[in-house]
């Protein structure tokens, strides 16, 4: 993943960490992280027993991506303190989302039907987060891409009838000639994003296309920032 994603992930990600990285003592802070990570690591292995082998293939990558998430998250929270292990709001910081990727991994097996509510990355700088409503996905992608550092950014609401979400932005600006139109497949572990004609919406080298899973669920604070942008069309962070 880019590291010039992180301001737009630490942004989204500082919403939804609690109090507790401010106020957890060391010990505290290391206790929690351990317990979570063993939780995690017997959730995993539960995985590997009941999920086909070819899914379970899928979510290692998965999985691979999501642990550089976390430590980059861990190591971002711990601000000027060059060892994250050693920082409690870092520890606290990488705790809770291992605590919310349990969740999410122990409802994948129990096939509880996932929500798409969250903020999602596809691990080469690419973000998207969504706040589901009936028949609906309030969407809002920000991507940095390339070595040439492209950007692109593009909120807005889409149709939603499962596995299967359309977002078309035709009506939206008089003077753009061609209608965007994005397509979002939920396919279990990931949601596949196809664009037509988006060119608009971001740099020459920069694309929203691609397989993005998600990463953490969204605060309220978050979700009303995202809301906001896909109600106005008017991304976020620009």
């Amino acid at each position: 993943m880019s590291r010039l994603i992180l301001p737009f992930i630490l942004w989204f990600i500082s919403l939804a960490i609690s109090q507790a990285a401010i106020t957890s003592s060391l010990d505290e802070a290391k206790a929690r992280f351990a317990k979570a990570d063993r939780e995690l690591n017997a959730t995993w292995a539960k995985a590997k027993s009941r999920l086909a082998e070819s899914t379970f293939n899928d979510l290692k990558q998965i999985q691979r991506d999501w642990v550089i998430f976390r430590d980059q998250q861990a190591e971002v929270a711990a601000g000027e303190d060059t060892n994250p292990k050693t920082n409690a709001t870092s520890l606290i910081a990488a705790a809770e989302l291992t605590e919310e990727r349990t969740k999410w991994l122990q409802s994948l097996l129990k096939n509880e039907g996932n929500t798409l509510a969250g903020f999602w990355i596809d691990g080469k700088g690419g973000t998207l987060s969504i706040v589901e409503k009936p028949d609906q996905l309030l969407f809002e992608f920000n991507v940095v891409r390339g070595e040439s550092f492209d950007l692109g950014a593009l909120s807005g609401i889409a149709r939603w009838n499962s596995p299967i979400g359309w977002f078309s932005d035709q009506g939206r600006d008089a003077d753009k000639p061609d209608e965007t139109s994005i397509a979002f497949i939920h396919r279990g572990l990931y949601l596949e994003i196809i664009t037509a004609n988006a060119d608009h919406y971001h740099g020459n080298r920069a694309h929203f296309d691609g397989r993005y899973f998600k990463a953490t669920a969204l605060s309220p604070e978050a979700q009303a920032v995202t809301s906001k942008a896909a109600e106005t069309g008017k991304p976020s962070i620009e």
